[in-house]
């Protein structure tokens, strides 16, 4: 269950008249300006400055934890340490609500600490799921010599080798569902929280730091009940004492490229479709109130953010229904959910004509808007964590998927970047998405070039 915010401070209609000043005044209470010890800061870059702070240490903390996480036995506690650290970090927000600087410093750095664990977890998390598919072969092995001495006939090898891809769904998508049920818990917090106090904004604010504070504990609860049913997975052994052991790592992880090429070709069309989602799904939220005039606190708004994660959560599970019991090939459907994709973004792109009568300019079209990219986009989410897990060779787990999480890290600014740019010089929000079509499309030309079959190969040659 997720207690992070994506701001320091909890919203941008109200920000401490003690902290804010217009540029050239000195008596004059702001919402644009704030004032640090040295010299005044505009409040939105504030925000971009700690976003990029955050970012940087969430990748410096991923890289140094998952270049040793395969070598430790303590995979497990490392991982659930990040859970708690996480949730723990959020238990102070409820005290924040005062207007002074220092509250505005401790969120700020509760905030920027909250997103460094963030990642370290999620490659840890990931890890599991090959870890998952090998058992689930191992498995398999078994019962078909068993029911041959039993029988005196086999199970046929499409199904033997289909079985570790079955139970990489099954985690993968596990993992999904039950992140969005606590997204759904930690909304529906808010919202009780909310319409319990009076609707002020000040208590509103409050209100809103209360659920975080909540989301928190819950979040610490959880993970204490996962570290029992979690199991211990015991790594390699450790060769060397080296502090530098985690960059060491790092380094001969990018000179396995030609050893491994194919999870290296699929973490490419993965960032690529990645970035391009994460920028449209923040494209047609702004876009859906603008259409429809609401604001954040709007009960439509309200109701959009449920359903986003509903039909996400109905997608993954509709995926793990029909991968099992259908022949359909994981590069087929991972065309098939690329292509939703690309259908809702390049339709958004049509309404750039002000002759268009269609393209996100009326309500219906973004609610089937939303169940099509949601789901498809939660079960394609599921897909390339397990076709990334079959390609990935023993022991090398976490740093592989660190790998994804870093690089994602260190490119995904520069597309917000390009269509912030896009969109002051167009003021439309239609416009931008002609990048993350062009996005999704070359992502397609990564996928396509990814060779499966040689990739689950190659995992079976020791990565030391």
């Amino acid at each position: 269950m997720s207690a992070a915010t994506d701001e320091p401070t909890a919203r941008n209609e109200k920000k401490p008249e003690y902290l804010v000043k217009e540029s050239g005044s000195e008596d004059i209470p702001s919402e644009n300006v704030i004032e640090p010890a040295v010299q005044d800061i505009d409040y939105n870059s504030y925000v971009l400055y700690l976003q990029a702070i955050a970012r940087a240490l969430q990748g410096v903390f991923t890289i140094i934890l998952t270049g040793v996480a395969d070598y430790s036995n303590y995979r497990k506690r490392i991982m659930l340490s990040c859970i708690l650290i996480y949730g723990a970090l959020a238990l102070p927000y409820a005290g924040l609500f005062n207007d002074s600087y220092t509250v505005l410093t401790v969120s700020a750095v509760l905030f920027a600490l909250i997103n460094t664990v963030q990642g370290a977890y999620g490659a840890l998390e990931f890890s599991y799921i090959p870890l998952f598919m090998r058992a689930a072969a191992i498995s398999t092995t078994t019962s078909q010599a068993l029911h041959s001495q039993i029988h005196e006939d086999s199970i046929s090898k499409p199904e033997i080798e289909r079985q570790p891809f079955n139970k990489g769904v099954q985690v993968a998508v596990s993992a999904l569902v039950v992140g969005n049920v606590g997204s759904l818990v930690a909304l529906l917090i808010g919202v009780i929280i909310t319409y319990a106090r009076p609707s002020t904004v000040a208590a509103s604010y409050h209100s809103f730091l209360i659920a975080i504070t909540v989301a928190g504990a819950m979040t610490v609860i959880l993970g204490f009940v996962a570290g029992i049913l979690l199991p211990s997975v015991p790594g390699k052994r450790r060769q060397s004492s080296n502090p530098l052991l985690p960059f060491h790592n790092w380094l001969r992880l990018l000179g396995k490229i030609r050893q491994y090429p194919e999870p290296f070709k699929l973490c490419a069309g993965w960032i690529l479709w990645n970035t391009g989602w994460a920028n449209q799904l923040s494209l047609i939220g702004l876009l859906f109130r603008e259409v429809l005039g609401l604001n954040t606190s709007s009960g439509v708004y309200t109701t959009w953010t449920f359903t986003s994660v509903i039909f996400a959560t109905l997608g993954s599970l509709a995926w793990l229904y029909a991968f099992p019991r259908t022949r359909l090939g994981l590069k087929a459907w991972a065309y098939v959910f690329l292509g939703v994709q690309l259908f809702c973004i390049v339709w958004g792109c049509i309404g750039i004509s002000n002759s268009a009568a269609v393209g996100f300019k009326h309500a219906p079209e973004f609610w089937v808007e939303q169940a099509l990219f949601m789901s498809s986009s939660s079960a394609l989410r599921a897909l390339n964590r397990m076709l990334y897990a079959s390609m990935l060779p023993r022991g090398s787990e976490a740093l592989f998927f660190g790998l994804e999480i870093v690089l994602d890290l260190a490119t995904g600014w520069i597309n917000p970047l390009l269509l912030g740019t896009i969109q002051n010089a167009t003021h439309n929000l239609r416009f931008p998405m002609v990048i993350n079509a062009l996005l999704v499309l070359v992502a397609v030309g990564f996928y396509a070039w990814v060779d499966v079959g040689k990739g689950v190969r190659d995992a079976e040659v020791d990565y030391e």
